[in-house]
């Protein structure tokens, strides 16, 4: 969610999955945003990122999620996600 819309992906396989943006205008960004603030609040487990936050803290939070992954691991993951995105754009460029 944005300032004044909605992306969502609805992935249903292959390489790339539709996108979609929905105005604020539209039914459908209200019914995301009301079931983003259901199951919001309805959760017991958050993570709230504050700039404050120390490695320490954010993998406590990790931790009570369920994420067995080091921070180590999962910077590696993102940095692998960055490059292969950046090769696919580089592709249709």
């Amino acid at each position: 969610m944005i300032d004044d819309g909605v992306f969502l992906t609805y992935y249903l396989g292959g390489e790339f999955p539709s996108t979609y943006l929905y105005s604020r205008t539209t039914f459908s960004y209200d019914a995301l945003l009301l079931n983003f603030w259901q199951n919001y609040n309805a959760s017991k487990d958050r993570i709230l990122f504050t700039s404050q936050m120390t490695e320490a803290e954010l993998k406590s939070q990790l931790d009570v999620l369920g994420c067995t992954d080091t921070l180590e691991d999962l910077r590696r993951k993102k940095e692998e996600g960055f490059r292969k995105h950046e090769q696919l754009l580089s592709l249709m460029a």
